[in-house]
């Protein structure tokens, strides 16, 4: 069963698995359309080549005015990513950094980012390092002006997987997870907990915990089971 978290806000985080993907694209539609009413600099990022991901967006009229005046970008997963190898996490967090700031020098409110990224997780080498990415650019977001919505196709990766990735969101559409373990803003918040850590958590809380790299107060790693 789909899990349902709160619709996206600014600097949201939201995994979205779907089943269909016209209805990721229909869906990344109204979540860049309230990033043009934000004032923030829109980016779209899907499998295909320029002018077919600019056409699924300006049927939009409100994505398509924001085209006219450069405040979208479309840009073909493999080259947003490095496709093929595992993501390294540091790396494309920096990126995104660097094109948060570069929004912000331009005039924007923040970077809005919609992305298709099912190619990136296919084998389980990509699978852990861009769980470990999404953990790592959710700090980011909780604390700087960046929202991002992830799509990940349910009938090519499976309900599992979908729910390591979604369960390192602070929300999700789907991906069957009891426990969101996510960002926070504050400087001495190491990370946030939502939901249920029992015993319907025990396959995924380990995995969660390790790609998070969360640390105890005193050094250690944290517990990485959960209570019986």
């Amino acid at each position: 069963m789909p899990t349902h978290g709160p619709p996206p806000a600014a600097f949201d985080h939201v995994c979205w698995g779907y089943r269909d993907v016209g209805e990721f694209v229909t869906r990344a539609r109204d979540f860049l359309a309230d990033g043009v009413a934000a004032g923030e600099r829109i980016l779209y990022v899907a499998s295909g080549d320029e002018t077919a991901l600019a056409g699924q967006l300006r049927v939009d009229a409100r994505l398509d005015e924001a085209f006219r005046r450069g405040a979208v970008q479309v840009v073909p997963v493999e080259a947003a990513y490095r496709t093929g190898t595992a993501v390294d996490p540091v790396t494309q967090v920096e990126r995104y950094a660097a094109a948060t700031a570069e929004a912000l020098a331009a005039g924007y409110t923040g970077l809005r980012v919609a992305a298709d990224v099912t190619s990136l997780v296919r084998t389980p080498a990509q699978l852990d390092a861009f769980a470990r990415y999404e953990h790592r650019v959710d700090h980011f977001m909780a604390a700087n002006p960046m929202s991002a919505l992830c799509g990940y196709d349910l009938e090519e990766l499976g309900e599992d997987v979908v729910a390591q990735l979604a369960c390192l969101h602070p929300a999700a559409h789907a991906g069957a997870t009891p426990f969101h373990l996510h960002g926070h803003g504050r400087p001495e918040s190491s990370a946030a907990l939502a939901g249920d850590v029992d015993p319907a958590a025990r396959r995924l809380w380990p995995l969660a915990l390790e790609r998070a790299d969360l640390r105890a107060a005193g050094g250690g790693r944290s517990r990485s089971t959960p209570p019986a």
